[in-house]
């Protein structure tokens, strides 16, 4: 009797594995056939055609709403395009579809960071790290989540945890040089930085990349070189000031003032109320002795914003070059209020 009775415990048990084998063999068919099904819009992202992709994603989840790829994937274009609410419609889809999911969980996170509700997304990342303590996306989160209470130290291990895993992780990468910066390692920053650099040839580039290093060679009297990053940033973006004025600021540095003041009016066009760039261009006016049209801007500069030092101080000098040295210690005393050292440097030499 004992040994029917283990007879069919067995035979059930094999019934039970038989159909775990089955159901995991159905799961993987699923899969499988999802992924293909998004196989057309997987290669219009990695060709940067981004609106046809998300058109060809909601194309897969109009023939199938449970398509959980298709989540993933418009979930993730749209954190990118900082479209908040409809990156987590699709991040929440693909989580109801599968909650164990980790890319899922993942993208939930990012997006719980980018709407800055950092406790949230902190309590979802130590339940997950404790079982995927090798994933490298969720080690370079954690580095984001130290660098942000900064702790720095900590934050770089963690990139480098992050690179073990993935040594071209692009995103890693800038982390890590960002924390180096911060550091005060300038060389560690830009070796990592260009690294991240090296491993975008022939793909989509990360501008902030370039801008990492084009600070760091400016910082490091690199103005040349600077200035070649910067190009790069304005030839893929040729709108953002930012760009434009570090620009500028590099060849104010190699005394090529016109090529500055190009930078500068696009841009004064771009942004009218841009008080550093009035400032600098002062600064390369008068630096080719267009002594009236500097002093105009330097007037602009702290109409825009009453307690620029800078303007002052650059204000201050014109005065006394062209013999208004009561005006330029006024000014000089006006930039003190800022608690400006350089300022009261300056006043002790020139005006006592």
């Amino acid at each position: 009797m004992k040994k029917i009775g283990l007879i069919i415990l067995l035979l059930v048990s094999l019934v039970s594995q038989a159909q775990d084998f089955e159901d995991t063999e159905t799961k993987t068919k699923t899969e499988n056939k999802d992924l293909i099904a998004c196989s057309a819009g997987i290669t219009l992202l990695d060709s940067n055609k981004i609106e046809m992709a998300i058109k060809e994603f909601n194309k897969v989840i109009f023939n199938n709403p449970n398509n959980i790829y298709a989540h993933e994937k418009l979930g993730e274009i749209y954190l990118t395009l900082q479209k908040n609410r409809k990156a987590k419609k699709h991040i929440w889809k693909a989580l109801e579809i599968d909650i164990t999911n980790i890319e899922g969980l993942s993208l939930k996170i990012r997006y719980l960071i980018q709407v800055q509700s950092y406790q949230d997304a902190k309590k979802i990342l130590d339940t997950l790290i404790i079982s995927q303590n090798k994933n490298y996306y969720l080690l370079y989160i954690r580095a984001q989540f130290l660098a942000h209470e900064k702790k720095y130290k900590e934050a770089v291990s963690f990139c480098d945890k992050a690179l073990v895993g993935n040594p071209d992780f692009i995103d890693a990468l800038i982390l890590r040089s960002k924390i180096k910066v911060e550091l005060l390692e300038p060389i560690s920053a830009f070796k990592t930085v260009s690294k991240a650099i090296e491993v975008m040839k022939g793909k989509k580039n990360n501008l902030e990349a370039y801008k990492i290093r084009a600070r760091i060679q400016y910082d490091m009297g690199q103005y040349e070189l600077a200035i070649k990053d910067w190009d790069v940033c304005i030839k893929k973006n040729p709108l953002i000031e930012e760009s434009r004025l570090a620009r500028a600021l590099c060849n104010i540095a190699l005394n090529k003032m016109e090529a500055a003041i190009k930078d500068l009016d696009t841009t004064i066009i771009l942004n009218k109320k841009n008080y550093n760039a009035f400032n600098y261009r002062g600064v390369a006016k008068s630096a080719i002795n267009k002594d009236k049209e500097a002093m105009q801007d330097y007037n602009q500069s702290i109409k825009l914003n009453k307690s620029n030092a800078s303007a002052y101080i650059n204000r201050a000098a014109l005065k006394h070059a062209t013999k208004d040295a009561k005006g330029g210690c006024d000014d000089l005393l006006r930039a003190e209020k800022f608690n400006n050292t350089k300022a009261v440097d300056l006043y002790n030499i020139h005006c006592r």
